[in-house]
C-alpha cells in the first residue's frame, strides 16, 4: 500500500495484504484535524483506491470509514471514479508485437482493462468534482 499525497489531500492505493483497521485509522487521522473527531475548519479529504481483486476491499475500507464518521456525528461527502488500468505488458507480448512488426500473422489473446474505483470521502463539499454522496447527518 503507498500513500502517496494527492490535492484533494491524502491517498491510499490499496494493496493485496494491506490491512484494513491500519488504512482506517491513518484516513481517519487525515481526515480529523487534531485526532479528536473534529474536523478541520477548510475539511480535508482522503482517496483509496483499488484495482481489480482489492476493489472489494478498498470499498469496506471506505465504508467503515464513513461509519466512524457517522457515529462522531460528522459529515462527509463522497466521490466515485470508476475507469480501468491496463494490464502490465509481459515478455510474450513484446515478442507478439516484434513479430506483427515483421509482417507475421500472429494472434493476440484480448486482454481486458482491470477495473479500478477511486473514492474520495471530504469533509467538506469539494466543488467542481461532481454529484456526491452525502451523509445522513448532512
Amino acid at each position: 500500500m503507498s500513500t502517496p499525497e494527492s490535492s484533494a489531500g491524502t491517498a491510499f492505493v490499496i494493496k493485496q495484504n494491506a490491512s484494513i483497521e491500519s488504512i482506517v485509522d491513518r484516513a481517519l487521522a487525515a481526515l480529523l484535524s487534531d485526532g479528536v473527531s473534529v474536523p478541520s475548519a477548510t475539511g480535508k479529504a482522503v482517496t483509496i483506491q483499488g484495482a481489480g481483486s482489492v476493489t472489494t476491499k478498498a470499498i469496506t475500507i471506505v465504508e467503515i470509514i464513513k461509519r466512524r464518521l457517522d457515529e462522531a456525528k460528522l459529515k462527509w461527502w463522497q466521490y466515485n471514479e470508476l475507469d480501468g488500468v491496463e494490464p502490465p505488458k509481459t515478455e510474450a507480448d513484446e515478442i507478439m508485437e516484434q513479430g506483427r512488426l515483421s509482417g507475421l500473422s500472429l494472434e493476440k489473446k484480448t486482454e481486458h482493462k482491470k477495473p479500478r474505483l477511486t473514492m474520495t470521502i471530504s469533509t467538506t463539499s469539494l466543488d467542481g468534482r461532481g454529484k456526491a454522496s452525502q451523509s445522513s447527518t448532512a
